[in-house]
């Protein structure tokens, strides 16, 4: 996300912990987009601001007071299911547990993916007729007020990729790139946030804190321009500049060479090692839930002192031992809500570990062997 980029979903379940607070600090901002876009519109044509987001990205209007009772007061539309709790309007799900196809399921849970032809805005009565479909979904009475029809919350849309509601920021930052020189405006407010010593990457990214409205807007340039002269081209900028500090904690690469295999999803697979840093060649070993040990004279003697390279399953913890009977040097690979992998050779923590494996224990979260 960011510069270059055009608008887009943001979170689900690939973006992980760290993701997710991101994923904060980035809507926050676009909430202050909306309304500076808003108010400037309203000062320009004399019309009275009443504090509504711009309607030129959402369909606000049709939402009523949500985001002064929701999303100002931290609060969730009909509340939030089990396995999650509310974040700022949207349900997310809590630690051990990860969004697939709209439900919290335990970290590496096997889920049945969506029809391509799925049809999520059935008739409702109540809210938790739609959250049986997606935790983010709630029943909007119909304009014939006929009755309810399943929808995402505002700020949301239907990925059908990801088969649930996610969160779209309807901003087209792809003029805005790492080569365009930035506004007058934009280097004014960067001074002014230079001087009063803030923070520019956004500090509220850490993994364990889902940043506040005004922790975000201290971070922000929008909040450092002149609302009454700033150009909607300069906002745009502004937020596209903002969110680009972002772009890291989105990054969902799992560090797994081109040429491996997946980690298999059969029941009880928690990694796989391999003896060939990028899978050209060599053997292969499926570890499953449970300990190994590569003695001498045993069916595990070849893999004794070879391994070059470790996948975890999301949701597993793989822990490698220098020496049989599960002694020695050990170091842990622990995977949150995606498939990790590591050349061991490649990082400084693991390198000791490079071909000097010879024993192993795997264990996953509680129910994901089983499902």
């Amino acid at each position: 996300m960011g510069l270059g980029v055009a608008a887009g979903f943001v979170g689900g379940a690939a973006v992980g912990v760290a993701g997710t607070a991101a994923t904060y600090g980035v809507y926050h901002r676009y909430q202050n987009f909306k309304n500076m876009m808003s108010y400037r519109r309203s000062y320009h044509s004399h019309v009275p601001y009443q504090g509504s987001s711009y309607n030129g990205y959402d369909d606000d209007d049709d939402w009523g007071d949500y985001y002064s009772s929701y999303y100002s007061s931290n609060e969730c539309m009909g509340g939030c299911p089990r396995f999650s709790n509310c974040e700022w309007g949207f349900c997310e799900c809590i630690k051990g547990y990860e969004r697939r196809y709209g439900q919290c399921q335990i970290y590496g849970f096997a889920a049945t993916p969506r029809p391509s032809n799925f049809v999520y805005a059935t008739a409702c009565e109540t809210v938790g007729n739609c959250q049986a479909i997606d935790i983010n979904m709630v029943c909007k009475n119909r304009a014939d007020q006929t009755g309810g029809s399943c929808s995402c919350k505002p700020d949301m849309k239907w990925n059908k990729e990801a088969g649930e509601c996610q969160m779209f920021l309807n901003v087209n930052c792809t003029s805005i790139t790492y080569d365009s020189k930035p506004s007058a405006a934009i280097l004014e407010a960067s001074k002014k946030a230079e001087a009063e010593k803030v923070v520019k990457v956004p500090s509220e990214s850490k993994a364990d804190k889902v940043p506040t409205i005004e922790e975000s807007k201290t971070n922000s340039l929008l909040s450092k321009l002149d609302k009454d002269k700033a150009t909607e081209e300069e906002l745009t900028e502004a937020f596209c500049r903002d969110i680009d500090a972002y772009s890291f904690d989105f990054n969902t690469d799992t560090g797994k060479p081109p040429r491996c295999e997946d980690v298999p999803r059969t029941p009880g697979v928690c990694g796989v090692i391999h003896d060939s840093a990028d899978c050209s060649g060599g053997w292969k070993l499926i570890i499953t839930e449970g300990s190994i040990s590569f003695p001498y004279f045993s069916g595990y003697w070849k893999y004794r002192n070879d391994a070059d390279l470790i996948g975890v399953r999301a949701g597993c913890t793989l822990t490698a031992f220098s020496s049989t009977g599960f002694s020695g040097k050990r170091e842990a690979f622990k995977t949150e809500a995606n498939d990790v992998w590591w050349v061991l050779s490649e990082y400084s923590a693991y390198r000791h570990m490079d071909e000097d494996i010879e024993s192993i224990q795997c264990i996953c979260n509680k129910g994901k062997s089983s499902k």
